[in-house]
Parts: C-alpha cells; structure tokens; sequence
C-alpha cells in the first residue's frame, strides 16, 4: 500500500505532517458565492484566506457585515468563536480595503481591527429584488437593475 504525505502550513504553529490515511480540510471563504478556497494560490496569488478572530464581538460584526441570512446567528457565532484557535474558518482578502491591512515584513496583514466591508455578491442579490409600482388599481411589478 502507497501512503501519500504532504504538508499544510498552519497559522502560529507552522507545517503539519498528513498521511493519505488522514482528512485535510480544505479551507474556503466564509462569505456565501465567493468563489475562493484553499489551495488556489496559483489562480489567485493576491488573495489570502484570513482566519475568524478570536473575540466573539468582532466575530459578530464580521458576520453581520457580510449581510448573509443566517438560521441561527447566535449559534453560527459560537461555532466560529470555538474553531477560532483552529483557524478553521476563514475570509478572504477580497472582502477588505487596502487601508485594512499592513505589511509585516514582506507579508500583507490584517491590522488588529480590520472589519470585512466589500460584499459584491451582496449587492448583486439586493439588485435582483424587485420594484412594486402602483399606478392604479392594478399591480404592477417591474424588476429595475441598480447601477
């Protein structure tokens, strides 16, 4: 039998040893539509994966920033904070200013209290909802694009 090993680097704790044998989570963007993940440096070598913070109030204001639906938020803002030493969840760099980050050496950082503000798929579904016009006893629905 083959095992195959490879390397993961890991946030403050440096490279992890798998086998084949054991299950490497692949990371993708917190954010609902965003297409970026793990692995894809190659495709897209600007964009970084940032993990949750640890402080539940700035877990919060990640999530509400992201403008997404979610069943339960308390309980999506507890299972974060309790992965957050793990750095299991994660937000890409597409979703935060330049002013948000710093360079630590040659490395681009979030600063401390970076917030996630740009949410383009946000925008594209509040695009979509649409117009109710009344103009007379009937009712007409019409569907404007927002520029």
């Amino acid at each position: 039998n083959l095992v195959h090993f490879c390397y993961r680097q890991r946030p403050r704790t440096g490279y992890k040893l798998y086998t084949s044998t054991e299950q490497v989570t692949m990371v993708n963007c917190f954010v609902r539509g965003c297409p970026h993940k793990g692995g894809q440096k190659h495709l897209y070598p600007d964009v970084a994966l940032h993990p949750f913070p640890n402080n539940i109030h700035r877990i919060r204001q990640w999530l509400q920033q992201t403008g997404q639906p979610f069943e339960n938020f308390e309980e999506t803002v507890a299972k974060i904070h309790k992965g957050a030493k793990a750095s299991i969840h994660r937000m890409c760099s597409t979703h935060f200013t330049a002013d948000q980050f710093r360079m630590k050496g040659s490395k681009r950082v979030l600063k401390q209290n970076a917030i996630p503000i740009i949410f383009p798929g946000t925008l594209l579904l509040m695009r979509n909802i649409p117009q109710i016009n009344v103009t007379s006893p009937q009712l007409i629905v019409t569907s404007t694009a927002v520029p």
